[in-house]
C-alpha cells in the first residue's frame, strides 16, 4: 500500500468511529452540561461529543459517509488519491464555513462551529497533502513499493 491509502484507511477508520459514537446517545453532552454557549439555531438537536465536539445526527451521519468512503477509497492508489484531494477541499470549506457566523450551522443544517473548525482544518491539511501533493514517482510505481 502506498501512504495516500494508508491515510485514506486510517482517515475512513477514524470518521467512521466517530459517526458511530456521534450516533450513541450516551457519548453526547448538551450544551450546559458542557459549560458550552448554545447556538439557538440548533440548541434542541445537536450535542457535544465527549463534551467536545459539536454533532448532531446529519454530521454523524455525514462522518459515517466520509468513513467508509475513505475505507473503500483506500482499495487503490487512484482512488485514494482522489478521495483525499475531494476530502481537503470539502473539508477546507467546512471550516470556513464554521468560522462564518451567519454559515457555522450550515444554515441550520449541523453544526460546523467550534471544535468542528479545528477537526476539519487538520483533516483538510493532511487530506490536500496527501492528494496533491505526495506523489508516488515513476520508480515507486513501477516496482510495487511504497
Amino acid at each position: 500500500m502506498k501512504p495516500a491509502q494508508y491515510f485514506a484507511l486510517i482517515i475512513g477508520i477514524f470518521y467512521i468511529a466517530l459517526g458511530v459514537a456521534g450516533l450513541l446517545p450516551n457519548a453526547l453532552e448538551t450544551a450546559e452540561a458542557a459549560n458550552l454557549t448554545v447556538d439557538p439555531d440548533v440548541a434542541p438537536s445537536f450535542g457535544y461529543l465527549f463534551g467536545i465536539l459539536p454533532v448532531n445526527n446529519l454530521s454523524s451521519s455525514i462522518n459515517l459517509l466520509i468513513g467508509l468512503a475513505g475505507v473503500l477509497a483506500a482499495i487503490a492508489l487512484d482512488s485514494s488519491r482522489v478521495f483525499s484531494g475531494l476530502l481537503g477541499i470539502i473539508m477546507a470549506l467546512g471550516a470556513v464555513l464554521g468560522l462564518l457566523p451567519f454559515a457555522n450551522t450550515l444554515f441550520g443544517l449541523t453544526p460546523l462551529f467550534g471544535s468542528n473548525v479545528i477537526l476539519h482544518l487538520a483533516t483538510a491539511a493532511v487530506a490536500i497533502y496527501f492528494g496533491f501533493i505526495k506523489t508516488p514517482d515513476l520508480l515507486e510505481l513501477s516496482d510495487g513499493q511504497a
